[in-house]
């Protein structure tokens, strides 16, 4: 992943937990969590969320469907805009991103399930 100028000022668009929640039941998204192997602070995830890091998003996207739009998290959204603007690049449809990722997420209270990584 090449991150220049053009790279960065794509725009990303940003999804206040309750949009992205009114997504998840319209349009029924594929969920990707791009957080680090090694994070810790927190272990829960939106409900179906599929966990690839940021770093391993290249070697992996061929993992990722290209038949239903994408809704991208993190903890606090410092790495969902690079991995959409990267997927969008890659002709993915990436609704959005979850604005002030999981940590906004769990704070309004939106449903989460907990995970033990490896």
């Amino acid at each position: 992943m090449v991150v220049n100028e053009q790279f960065t000022q794509t725009p990303v668009t940003k999804l206040a937990p309750t949009e992205a929640w009114r997504l998840l039941s319209a349009e029924r998204p594929f969920v990707l969590d791009v957080r680090p192997l090694d994070f810790t602070t927190n272990q829960s995830y939106i409900k179906g969320a599929i966990h690839c890091p940021l770093v391993d998003l290249i070697d992996r996207i061929n993992e990722l469907p290209k038949n239903r739009p994408l809704l991208i998290c993190d903890w606090t959204m410092k790495q969902s805009p690079l991995a959409a603007i990267y997927l969008q690049s890659k002709g993915y449809n990436v609704l959005g991103v979850v604005k002030g990722g999981m940590e906004r997420w769990l704070h309004e209270n939106f449903p989460s399930e907990a995970r033990m990584l490896p």
